[in-house]
């Protein structure tokens, strides 16, 4: 039998392909390890020019063989744009710009149906002064007959978008980092935001028949976005142009200013290893956050539907300005759930937040909160359903923490809600303060219960409780725990019936236990 030759496979970043642009033996593989690009060698051709042999949607196409400079001053988004029509036409593709590539544009990178982007260690940045657009967004200007973008991928490594913003409210730079609007299956990995004057991701419907950043019809089909996976996103500096937009009816962007933001019409989002610094409105939020747009009263259906957020970071130690909304934020949705999440120095308001203080109708339900972390924050964990048409229902805190809060570390009003395991620390204000929600016409039973929770060294500040207060709830229980305060362990004011209080230990300067205007009937005060 005759020997048959064995050749190994070359493997390489797609830099190290770029720098040596080798010819292959025939039959020879090589393995891009960035880009999952495997080609086979024909003994003449360099790498660069050979075809990838993975399929039609693994087809390269370099975006300079569309007129792409790549200095930073020219503006790429038209070329960029035509290799990534190419590719969708051909029926998918990698749309590629070599490493460390410098990205200008003038208008948006338009992404469509089954294409791959692929800008490693490439930075995008406007080539003007002012400007008015999403650095990186799908194709909408079909969606005005219900058409959707599917399959995309934006991905680096370390693809950083700079939008440039000098910080300054109203500096003329207007936009987000990249918007998702009507589309399905859809992966961002791997991308720097930095400077960007709006939000950093926002991901929605296709609202208002919005067509090239412009709102052209208020009849247009509503198109969902569904099943987004987002990865690995890191922004810097974002949503400085937030305060602008609050006096400026700019339809097109609506309420701005996130780091990631699943809003009107969102389904399915899935975020994890994401942190963003120095960010002015919410750093992670789900539901409708513009009260000028698709509210009901009463509501007829959820804006969010399935959301989580798993190890991702906010912290605004270093913030120039004080963040005006939540780390973390749950507002009309259904199904959020935070997982291993940390705010960090949030001090005027919360560092988790599952509310809408809103008259319009504005609902949350099932949410969870496990392992989540707040320190520095103005508030701890607010799980909030004031007004006469919001609540808060079905939600749990399992293990979250809450230390150095400028005011009360868990704020919790509205029904079915369990706290299992959760530490107060050095709180302001209460450790723990369980009420009912205002603004409601004809008052109801909360279910809230507490388990095995602790709060140490709380109610530091002038006039307050300390451990855990009961304020006008009824049907709610305290079980176990650890409740040491200022002034009380633990205490009952107003119209607090039916509470079931059983702390393993409880104490207080004023008093272990104390009750005012209460009526327990059901258990006893330990």
């Amino acid at each position: 039998m005759p020997r048959i030759d064995l050749i190994q496979v070359r493997r390489s970043t797609t830099a190290e392909w770029a720098a040596a642009d080798p010819v292959l033996a025939v039959g020879e593989p090589g393995l891009d390890t960035d880009l999952n690009l495997f080609k086979l060698g024909d003994g003449t051709v360099t790498w660069s020019e050979l075809p990838p042999v993975n399929g039609s949607y693994f087809r390269l196409f370099d975006v300079r063989a569309y007129g792409a400079v790549l200095d930073g001053s020219t503006a790429d988004h038209a070329a960029i744009n035509a290799a990534i029509t190419a590719a969708s036409a051909a029926g998918g593709g990698i749309v590629y710009a070599p490493p460390g590539s410098q990205i200008g544009v003038a208008g948006s990178i338009v992404m469509r149906s089954n294409v791959w982007l692929q800008l490693p260690y490439c930075t995008i940045q406007p080539t003007t002064a002012t400007y008015t657009f999403t650095f990186i967004r799908n194709h909408r200007s079909t969606q005005s007959s219900g058409a959707v973008d599917t399959d995309m991928v934006i991905c680096g490594p370390s693809l950083v978008i700079d939008g440039e913003a000098t910080g300054v409210v109203d500096d003329g730079r207007e936009g987000n980092g990249i918007g998702l609007y009507g589309c399905e299956r859809v992966l961002i990995e791997g991308v720097r935001l930095n400077n960007i004057p709006f939000s950093g991701v926002e991901v929605a419907e296709n609202y208002s028949g919005v067509v090239n950043d412009a709102v052209t019809s208020t009849s247009a089909p509503t198109v969902t976005t569904k099943d987004v996976t987002i990865r690995d996103v890191i922004g810097t500096h974002v949503g400085w142009q937030e305060p602008f937009l609050a006096g400026t009816p700019l339809a097109q962007w609506g309420d701005a200013g996130f780091g990631i933001i699943g809003r009107t019409g969102c389904v399915n989002l899935k975020v994890s290893d994401c942190s963003f610094y120095d960010v002015h409105n919410n750093g992670f939020g789900v539901g409708q956050m513009d009260s000028a747009r698709d509210n009901t009263v009463p509501p007829t259906d959820f804006y969010v539907q399935g959301a989580w957020f798993a190890r991702c970071l906010v912290d605004n130690t270093n913030v120039a300005t004080t963040p005006g909304a939540p780390s973390f934020r749950a507002a009309f949705a259904i199904d959020v759930h935070f997982t291993d999440c940390t705010s960090l120095n949030n001090p005027t308001t919360s560092g988790f937040a599952v509310r809408e203080a809103s008259s319009v109708g504005t609902h949350v339900e099932h949410v969870t909160l496990t392992g989540c972390v707040s320190d520095g924050d103005g508030f701890g964990f607010i799980v909030n359903g004031d007004n006469e048409h919001a609540y808060c229902s079905g939600v749990t805190l399992n293990g979250c923490i809450a230390r150095r809060t400028v005011n009360q570390a868990f704020e919790l009003a509205g029904r079915w809600i369990t706290a299992t395991g959760c530490i107060a620390v050095d709180a302001g204000s209460h450790g723990f303060w369980v009420r009912e929600p205002t603004g409601h016409a004809t008052p109801f039973a909360c279910y809230i219960e507490l388990v095995g929770c602790k709060a140490i060294n709380c109610g530091t500040g002038v006039g307050t409780h300390g451990g855990a207060i009961l304020d006008d709830v009824s049907y709610c229980a305290i079980t176990g725990g650890i409740f040491v305060g200022a002034e009380y362990g633990i205490r009952e004011i107003g119209v607090s019936d039916f509470n079931r209080i059983a702390p393993a230990v409880c104490t207080g300067t004023t008093a272990a236990k104390s009750t005012v205007g209460a009526s327990s009937v059901i258990g006893t005060h330990v």
